[in-house]
């Protein structure tokens, strides 16, 4: 197999590049997104302007207020403060450097972030697959930006059938973040393997 992580373009995640999305994906107020770890949600809002449905995920307590007044005049945007994962439980969340921080590396998985002190807070996890089953039959666009836990969720993705139903993904690949932890091997290969069965069935990942 060909192993290999999706790199990220520098000029993915932003409003503009979003902009630029809308023309080349043709995409229309009927149009579904889905936003895995939205953080404050500015490059959504062409989309929210555009009348797209919107459905936004993110645990982090501080952006909680930023999303509320960012998208109060927008009804089609679903906010849901709460992590993505692979089943409806409670887990804790991960800060990087200050307690509550917008820095934007809160992380379900990655425990190195603190060495010998982590910071955490317990949130709410949504299971992904069984959302997007009883609101979405289908997804034009998922942006995933979760911080080290996506080979989790397209994994789950991937087991639940619902990855199909999905035209365009577009993630951030934590693989060399997780390089530097205690990641074993076997976990190592894992994630480029499943990379390679997703790249199989057709499915391109593109960096976000």
């Amino acid at each position: 197999m060909n192993y290999s992580y999706v790199t990220k373009s520098p000029k993915s995640g932003t409003p503009e590049f979003v902009s630029g999305l809308i023309s080349e994906l043709h995409l229309t107020p009927a149009s579904v997104i889905y936003s895995l770890g939205t953080n404050n949600g500015a490059e959504l809002m062409p989309l929210a302007r555009l009348g797209a449905e919107i459905h936004c995920f993110e645990p982090h307590p501080a952006y909680k207020p930023d999303l509320e007044e960012a998208f109060k005049d927008f009804p089609n945007v679903h906010l849901n403060f709460a992590a993505v994962w692979c089943e409806n439980t409670k887990q804790e969340l991960l800060y990087k450097n200050q307690y509550r921080a917008k820095n934007g590396g809160a992380s379900l998985i990655i425990k190195q972030f603190q060495g010998s002190e982590i910071l955490t807070d317990t949130v709410d996890c949504i299971d992904i697959a069984e959302y997007i089953k009883t609101h979405s039959n289908t997804i034009d666009v998922m942006f995933m930006d979760v911080e080290g836990a996506e080979y989790i969720i397209l994994e789950h993705l991937l087991d639940t059938r619902v990855l199909s139903s999905i035209a365009h993904i577009y993630f951030e690949d934590h693989y060399a973040k997780l390089c530097k932890t205690d990641m074993p091997k076997e976990l190592s290969i894992y994630c480029l393997q499943l990379l390679d069965v997703i790249r199989n069935l057709g499915i391109e990942l593109k960096p976000w």
